[in-house]
């Protein structure tokens, strides 16, 4: 079943607090999806700051920033995780 457009950007922002930072091909396969499905999403994402590039050993990964925690508490999913958020 394909994912909605909404549980996929919570999905991403959820991963990226449990588990960041992580690459594009990391967080496609922990979400199950195609690596280009997540293009826009990460690009929309970066744009508002509620993921942020971490660059390391040339490899680009994404983290979530203290909005995306933010956002997560909107959708009250925030204290059901562990929280790894890296402060802009």
């Amino acid at each position: 079943m394909p994912y909605s457009t909404l549980k996929l950007y919570i999905d991403i922002i959820t991963t990226l607090t449990e588990r960041g930072p992580l690459s594009v091909h990391e967080l496609a396969l922990f979400l199950k999806v195609k690596p280009a499905l997540l293009n826009g999403p990460i690009k929309f994402f970066s744009d508002q700051a509620i993921i942020r590039e971490k660059e390391s050993n040339s490899i680009v990964t994404y983290v979530a920033t203290k909005r995306g925690s933010e956002i997560l508490k909107f959708f009250k999913i925030q204290p059901l995780i562990k929280s790894r958020i890296d402060e802009p």
